[in-house]
């Protein structure tokens, strides 16, 4: 349910709702309210505000979009990031994530996580692990997606950076896979070798072009299983005299 005022979050809270969008005007008691009943807060820190603002031109005249109405955004981003703090703040309370941004935003979703490290004051790890198993656990899809786990749909981003030091590395998105698919991969960029550069082996430049094990660690070899067996159709007693 999307509510803004402390009273609108309480009663739907009360009613069975499980999760609330926004909540601009939330007071530090239905946010406890909210954690003793389980129910999902998913706050807004930046983004669906800037998108309008910044984009003022393609939205004004349009209903509400007038100088009244872009003025109340404006006032409305102190407003949506001191909600989140208190929100951060309660205990036991699930706060998911959600932009609520519409067209112009797309592709930049990662800003509200920024907004949220950096002027809501959330740990890089939690924003992330907000946007990801706790938004699967609220879509009642956490046995299919939102973490990396056997059995679940491989959905995995990879990004330039370390995003649990510095969460503007989420801007950087080199590595896209959807259930299991590649369908984005950028070998480039700063920091990484040039686009069409691969490792060599054997003295053998991209002889490892499309193989997996470039992927292949100390730490990681102990996952591998044998997915099928080269038979050559030599007798056995052959291939004992050449061992």
């Amino acid at each position: 349910v999307h509510a803004h005022s402390a009273e609108s979050m309480a009663a739907v809270a009360r009613a069975g709702c499980n999760q609330i969008e926004h909540g601009v005007f939330a007071t530090a008691e239905v946010l406890t309210l909210m954690a003793e009943r389980g129910t999902l807060y998913a706050p807004q820190c930046s983004l669906v505000f800037r998108n309008y603002l910044d984009n003022r031109s393609r939205f004004e005249g349009i209903g509400n979009y007038n100088a009244d109405g872009f003025a109340a955004m404006e006032r409305a981003i102190p407003l949506a990031r001191a909600a989140l703090r208190l929100a951060l703040a309660t205990p036991r309370l699930s706060v998911v994530y959600g932009t609520d941004a519409v067209a112009g935003s797309h592709g930049r979703n990662a800003e509200d996580l920024v907004c949220r490290v950096r002027d809501g004051g959330q740990k890089p790890m939690d924003a992330i692990v907000s946007a990801t198993s706790l938004n699967a656990r609220g879509l009642g899809l956490a046995d299919r997606i939102g973490s990396i786990a056997p059995g679940l749909e491989a959905d995995l981003i990879a990004v330039a950076g370390d995003p649990s030091l510095d969460i503007t590395a989420l801007r950087d998105v080199r590595f896209v896979m959807k259930g299991g698919r590649v369908h984005h991969w950028d070998a480039g960029g700063a920091g990484g070798p040039a686009l069409g550069e691969w490792n060599t082996y054997g003295g053998d430049p991209g002889a490892m072009k499309y193989s997996p094990v470039t992927d292949v660690t100390r730490d990681n070899v102990h996952l591998l299983r044998k997915a099928w067996e080269w038979r050559t159709g030599e007798r056995r007693d052959t291939v004992n005299r050449t061992r």
